[in-house]
């Protein structure tokens, strides 16, 4: 009598194994992402969990990935789970990427202005001047400057009728630069020592005033630097409150729009998000694209309004440049 064999699956070919490896791999990375969004709701009791805040994008096309694999393996739980996750993440992602509708009104002046964080040791300092020479604006702010950038800069600088510079070399020197003439400067947030400098100015755009204030509020890397970021944005806040609902506030905040922090920190300043209905515009770290998150901000208060929003080139800084035109508001179009 004969025995029955018993017939084993053929072997997957090389082709169906990569395929196979990769809906693992892309499967472990959607549940990474059902994680960190949960654990973002946590965001206001710990420095680990506020950054898990930033990476919206990512969770969303991790979860959206995901959800396709766990669809064809039918993993009915794990499509579920994703999918609600998914949702939460793209309602965070919807008014950055729905249009707003927003445009220039033609005939008015437009106020140009431009945010870099240059990077201390960047390697290419002379493309870095050939971009502000290419690149006309009514207000320059430079983050991470220090002695050697100040020297560098200066033939550019030389054509801003305003020119202010606290050049440090701590990744935290900076300099603020207009085509007119300040009608006033002030190191205000920096008298606190607490937190890291920052320069404020008045300018007149139409023959208004507008104040301007640079900050570059330390990287939550630990609870005390996390601690000090938002201490520096409270203090920014209040620099606010105190404006004419006139005021643009500019630089590496250290911080993305899905923060509870910045939200609180626009919501306490009176400031608006020019990325909302534009775009999400991620400028850091540029050396790694799949990271990429909105850390530069250019914010500002109502009686203004931005109508144009560009991200630059590369410039062999960890930043990409960010560059926003601004006008008056219709409803303060009169002086």
């Amino acid at each position: 009598m004969q025995k029955k064999t018993e017939s084993k699956p053929a072997p997957l070919s090389v082709g169906r194994q990569i395929l196979r490896s990769a809906a693992n791999v892309t499967e472990g990375f959607a549940m990474l992402a059902g994680i960190g969004t949960l654990l973002a709701f946590g965001a206001r009791e710990s420095v680990w969990l506020d950054n898990l805040c930033h990476f919206r994008a990512q969770y969303a096309l991790a979860l959206a990935a995901g959800c396709l694999i766990w669809l064809s393996r039918q993993k009915r739980i794990h499509l579920f789970l994703g999918a609600a996750i998914l949702l939460w993440n793209l309602i965070l992602l919807f008014p950055y990427l729905w249009p707003s509708g927003r445009t220039a009104h033609p005939g008015q002046p437009t106020l140009t202005v431009l945010l870099f964080n240059v990077r201390t040791e960047n390697p290419a300092p002379e493309k870095v001047v050939a971009f502000l020479r290419e690149t006309p604006s009514d207000v320059v702010v430079l983050e991470e400057i220090n002695e050697e950038w100040v020297k560098i800069l200066d033939p550019w600088a030389k054509q801003m009728a305003g020119r202010m510079e606290y050049p440090q070399d701590d990744n935290f020197g900076m300099g603020l630069y207009s085509r007119q003439r300040f009608a006033a400067t002030k190191w205000e947030v920096a008298s606190d020592p607490k937190t890291t400098p920052s320069l404020s100015a008045c300018i007149l755009f139409d023959g208004k005033p507008v104040n301007l204030l640079a900050i570059h509020p330390l990287p939550p890397g630990r609870d005390e630097t996390w601690n000090l970021r938002n201490h520096q944005l409270g203090l920014a806040a209040r620099w606010c409150a105190k404006q004419e609902d006139n005021a643009i506030v500019m630089g590496d905040l250290n911080l993305t729009p899905w923060s509870p922090f910045f939200r609180d920190f626009c919501r306490q300043a009176r400031l608006d998000d020019p990325r909302r209905g534009r775009g999400i515009f991620p400028t850091w770290p540029s050396l790694t694209p799949l990271l990429l998150i909105p850390l530069d901000m250019i914010l500002v208060q109502h009686k203004l309004q931005v109508t144009g929003i560009r991200r630059g080139p590369s410039l062999h800084s960890d930043h990409y440049p960010l560059i926003v035109q601004i006008q008056w508001n219709d409803c303060s179009s009169q002086k």
